[in-house]
């Protein structure tokens, strides 16, 4: 996962948890996670993942900075990167995925179905006689 944080003074502090990739990032309402600050593109940037690199890739011909680089093309990004997007500075963060526990009541019923499941087995067993 991918945490990404503004920098931007107005904005300070606003966070997204990029789960998924590719996660686009623009002012359009339908990307992962809307922008609407001066500079930024309707379809600005991409981040992808390459192998086990997280890569950022500008749209277009929008004008994206990493660490105050303007990036040639898919740029690998590392943990404490600041990507610029227009007038918007965002602050990457690598953090490890949690895994989800299951809850008592799922491993319960799942449980008690394979128990169901096998006394059927048995009693159609017991019926046909074999």
């Amino acid at each position: 996962m991918l945490q990404l944080t503004l920098v931007e003074e107005s904005m300070a502090g606003t966070e997204m948890v990029a789960r998924h990739f590719p996660f686009r990032l623009g002012r359009s309402a339908g990307l992962d996670w809307t922008i609407e600050r001066p500079g930024v593109w309707e379809d600005h940037a991409e981040l992808r993942v390459d192998g086990a690199v997280v890569q950022v890739v500008a749209i277009g011909a929008a004008a994206v900075r990493v660490n105050g680089r303007t990036i040639p093309g898919p740029t690998p990004l590392r943990s404490g990167d600041l990507v610029e997007l227009g007038s918007v500075k965002v602050r990457v963060a690598l953090v490890a995925a949690t895994q989800k526990k299951i809850p008592r009541q799922k491993l319960v019923l799942a449980g008690l179905i394979l128990t169901i499941t096998a006394l059927e087995v048995v009693i159609y067993g017991w019926l046909t006689g074999q």
